[in-house]
């Protein structure tokens, strides 16, 4: 068995708007732990893979192509392979997501 604390999880994205860490790397799919800053966005961009994001606290915007909607705590987004998808964090609160990407 392992266990991964956050805290000693691999940084594999990092900038001034947001952290991402890896939690675990499976052959088929990756977990993700990101924090996006409050005020802050990941700007729009495609991904090769699907991708889910399952919001763990805050809210926040997401544009998945042509489509906005506001997810909350509890909430999961689907983002299609090759579609741009970007996400702003529309709190006061860190916006914690666990980041599910399909290879």
């Amino acid at each position: 068995m392992q266990v991964i604390r956050l805290e000693e999880a691999d940084v594999v994205m990092s900038n001034e708007n947001f952290i991402g860490r890896r939690l675990h790397a499976f052959p088929s799919a990756a977990l993700i732990h990101m924090t996006v800053h409050p005020g802050r966005r990941v700007e729009p961009h495609a991904a090769d893979v699907d991708m889910g994001f399952f919001v763990v606290r805050g809210i926040g915007l997401f544009g998945i192509g042509d489509a906005e909607a506001v997810a909350e705590a509890g909430a999961f987004v689907e983002s299609p392979a090759g579609i741009p998808h970007g996400i702003s964090n529309i709190g006061d609160e860190p916006l914690e997501l666990v980041v599910v990407k399909a290879s």
